[in-house]
């Protein structure tokens, strides 16, 4: 690898690419190299995402029955709180019986439009406004770290989507 010390100059940096236990960073003018063990990949979008994850599969059909998938990909900064399987057979019963716009209002409450909210980001406490109109707050256990939402709490948080983050929840 090529590294510019000075300009119009190249210095090579022999730099051993198998070792993975202690990444070295690089400082240049420029800005930090950082070695990494893995290629680099671009996030996929939220229906990709959606489908290929287990867990979220009930939200994937009710996200498709509500015909928000479009909409929601569109949303160019967004932090959605993923309901998993467990959360949605909780409330099987009523889910049933929604209508396409009571579906599309719930699944709204779990959206924050705007902002891409990472769990390192969180404050506790904090009440957040989401794309429903209704807002939820999120605790911080202090002992944990654990992340609430309400009362449901983020079991997988910083799934990367092409226009946000996903934190899956359990309720």
């Amino acid at each position: 690898m090529y590294l510019p010390t000075q300009p119009n100059d190249m210095t090579q940096l022999d730099i051993d690419q198998t070792n993975t236990s202690s990444p070295q960073d690089f400082n240049f003018t420029g800005g930090t190299i950082h070695i990494i063990d893995k290629v680099l990949t671009i996030p996929k979008n939220l229906t990709d995402v959606l489908t290929s994850t287990a867990d979220l599969s009930s939200l994937t059909g009710a996200v498709v029955k509500a015909e928000l998938a479009q909409a929601l990909s569109d949303i160019p900064q967004l932090t959605i709180f993923a309901p998993n399987n467990a959360a949605f057979e909780a409330i099987k019963d009523t889910a049933a019986g929604l209508t396409v716009e009571q579906l599309t209002g719930v699944l709204g409450y779990h959206v924050i439009e705007g902002a891409v909210v990472y769990s390192s980001d969180v404050t506790d406490g904090a009440s957040v406004k989401t794309l429903q109109g209704g807002e939820v707050k999120v605790k911080v256990d202090k002992d944990t770290g654990d992340i609430f939402v309400n009362e449901a709490k983020v079991i997988l948080p910083n799934v990367l989507v092409k226009n946000g983050v996903v934190h899956v929840i359990d309720g």
